[in-house]
């Protein structure tokens, strides 16, 4: 019955709006007879709505400021989509247009489109009877071994491949079932059609510049048609704070790995340069959301907990020793990035990495353990291998985990994916994190732990003192060792920050004044967003906005200061949020001290066994933290300094 309803209203607004979108179509033949320059937007996932808000936002500030924008929409020709990956639709048939995401695909498009006054043409108008006739031939004639299409010298199989294996969390070839293999088939289909009407439009239309939102495989070849032509591209994003912050717009230069290796090959350049307050301020929003965020799109450890219990003894570990933190990936994520920039022609020098694969480290790790009784290894297998709300099947990477990690020594302990323990809670009691290559590593380098990564060219990172890193494995087991008595330093931590804002804030554009929550839902109201210039910049002059942020960043000794006691507030209100389960709504100015004080000053005092004392006012907070005592231990040095 509500499924009925849905689709009566769906209609009903279809009906109410078509008239008015043939008629904005009318400016499309203007715009064909002109020779106008014109932006193109694939938009054919408007059914996600904060994706296609982004499309509007932008197409509508280029039409404002005279420019050309045409969105390239679909009525429910492709039968596999991003749309139909968020809700789980299964393939369909090209142009069955009754299921749930084409309803709410084209809902959405009109709905926007009448909103924002913006032309779009489907690729139902766009692609005429012979191309939808040599689509269906081309992947007939590959039915045999989808995966290894090529079109127009186009690697379009592998780019389907890589995301089949991704959506399906495997990790070759030889795993896909036969709805898999379904899978492979409409991603294969719909990224022809996406590319057809792409050079259709080229043809007909002075296309400038291609924007698209996210790297998709149906997006790939039209990255590849574009460079050929010497069309401008922009991929749009959002921000990775807290966990998607849809307030902030994300405008890359094209392919997300290859921005993020550049990105890390500037690094140098741009160490030392401080941030803002407020970007420090910001940071903390979201790494603090992150610790109770459970649930969002890239949020997958449970959520941390102020009393988890004694863990050494709740995974069978022996008493005493120190604590190595071993934080797991998902390798299907690896292998579709490897597909995608294999297609896309951007792959560089093979990384020089000291272990094979991650089941090469983990037994590595396991073997380096058994000779060190005074060291307790525990292995967080990464959440995102299991079912969840995202992922229908578990990850077939996991059972080879199971296998290679069946037979461990006492000092060793695996925590399965679908443990509800959380990764932070294992950070607190960790001497040193080691990584796959899990965002989580820069997230616990801002805590002020050690890190050593595995595997480089993966998660972007540079070598530096927040995060290590060896080409060899007997580099890489002198860093851990070496980790495991380091000294915490406030230096690494203002470099974890720095870092955070030069691979996720640099590309940003603030459209808070226009998208009013981090997880807004829906496609807003229009208004001219305040930092429009920057979008034009962008858009139309291709101008690099990392480095038009970079450049709005002050300089000199009184930035460096101002950024230093920010970060120094921050390491205070994480201390206070892990001591107490939640931020302080001020700034608190904590005095360090070895014994608990009974002055009225907020004092966090350090005890024998990683216990922590807090008092705030007249309320006392003690838990037991390493994290926390490492923050204590920054605190002091710090306060040491300026003193």
């Amino acid at each position: 019955m509500f499924g009925m309803l849905r689709r009566a209203r769906a209609a009903a607004v279809e009906a109410r709006l078509t008239p008015a979108r043939e008629q904005r179509r009318s400016t499309v033949h203007a715009l064909e007879a002109n020779g106008q320059p014109v932006t193109l937007f694939l938009a054919p996932d408007a059914g996600i709505a904060p994706f296609y808000a982004s499309h509007a936002l932008l197409a509508r500030v280029l039409q404002d400021s005279g420019h050309a924008a045409l969105i390239l929409s679909c009525d429910g020709m492709q039968p596999m989509c991003s749309v139909k990956f968020s809700l789980h639709v299964p393939p369909t048939a090209p142009g069955d247009t009754r299921n749930t995401a084409c309803t709410q695909c084209r809902t959405n498009m009109l709905s926007a489109g009448s909103e924002y006054g913006l032309s779009d043409l489907s690729l139902e108008s766009v692609l005429d009877p012979a191309a939808r006739d040599e689509i269906a031939q081309v992947v007939k004639a590959n039915a045999a071994a989808p995966w290894d299409t090529m079109y127009d010298d186009i690697a379009v199989g592998a780019a389907c491949l890589g995301e089949t294996l991704r959506a399906q969390r495997k990790v070759s070839v030889g795993e896909l079932t036969e709805a898999d293999r379904a899978l492979l088939t409409a991603l294969l289909y719909s990224s022809l059609a996406v590319y057809l009407a792409v050079k259709a439009l080229a043809a007909r239309f002075k296309i400038v510049r291609i924007v698209y939102f996210g790297d998709y495989a149906y997006y790939l070849p039209p990255q590849i048609f574009a460079k050929r032509c010497g069309i401008g591209l922009t991929h749009i994003s959002h921000a990775y704070n807290c966990d998607i912050d849809r307030r902030r717009v994300v405008l890359w230069p094209g392919y997300a790995t290859s921005h993020f290796a550049k990105q890390v090959d500037r690094w140098d350049a741009n160490r030392h340069t401080a941030i803002t307050p407020q970007l420090v301020d910001d940071i903390v929003e979201g790494a603090l959301f992150r610790l109770r965020g459970h649930g969002g799109a890239s949020t997958y450890s449970p959520n941390w907990v102020a009393d988890p219990g004694d863990l050494r003894r709740q995974l069978g570990l022996p008493a005493g020793g120190k604590v190595v933190a071993i934080y797991s990936n998902s390798t299907d994520e690896l292998v579709c990035n490897r597909e995608f920039m294999r297609v896309l022609g951007v792959e560089t020098q093979p990384a020089k990495n000291p272990f094979r694969n991650q089941i090469a480290w983990l037994r590595a790790m396991v073997d380096w353990a058994v000779r060190r009784d005074d060291v307790r290894l525990i292995i967080r297998l990464h959440p995102r291998m299991a079912v969840s709300h995202r992922h229908m099947t578990v990850a077939s990477e996991y059972a080879q985990m199971q296998t290679a990690l069946a037979d461990l020594p006492p000092n060793v302990a695996v925590i399965p994916p679908d443990s509800r323990l959380s990764s932070y809670n294992l950070a607190e009691i960790a001497d040193v994190a080691v990584t796959a290559w899990s965002s989580i590593g820069l997230e616990l380098a801002r805590f002020g732990l050690p890190v050593i990564a595995a595997f480089q060219k993966v998660g972007p990172f540079p070598r530096s003192d927040f995060i290590g890193f060896e080409e060899t494995a007997a580099g890489f087991f002198a860093l851990v060792e070496q980790g495991l008595g380091r000294v915490p330093s406030l230096a690494t931590v203002v470099g974890a920050f720095r870092w955070t804002h030069f691979l996720h804030w640099t590309s940003v554009i603030d459209v808070s004044d226009v998208i009013p929550e981090a997880g807004y839902p829906r496609v807003p109201r229009y208004r001219s967003p305040r930092h429009r210039d920057t979008m034009l910049k962008v858009l139309t002059e291709c101008a690099d906005l990392v480095e038009l942020n970079m450049a709005r960043l002050p300089q000199g000794a009184a930035a460096s200061a101002a950024e230093r006691a920010a970060v120094i507030a921050a390491i205070e209100k994480f201390a206070v949020f892990f001591m107490t389960g939640r931020a302080p709504n001020q700034p608190v100015d904590l005095t360090v001290a070895s014994e608990d004080g009974d002055g009225a000053a907020p004092t966090l005092a350090v005890g024998a066994n990683d216990r922590v004392t807090l008092r705030l006012g007249n309320r006392v907070f003690t838990r037991n933290s390493r994290l926390v005592v490492r923050l204590a231990q920054i605190l002091a040095q710090a306060s040491a300094d300026t003193g």
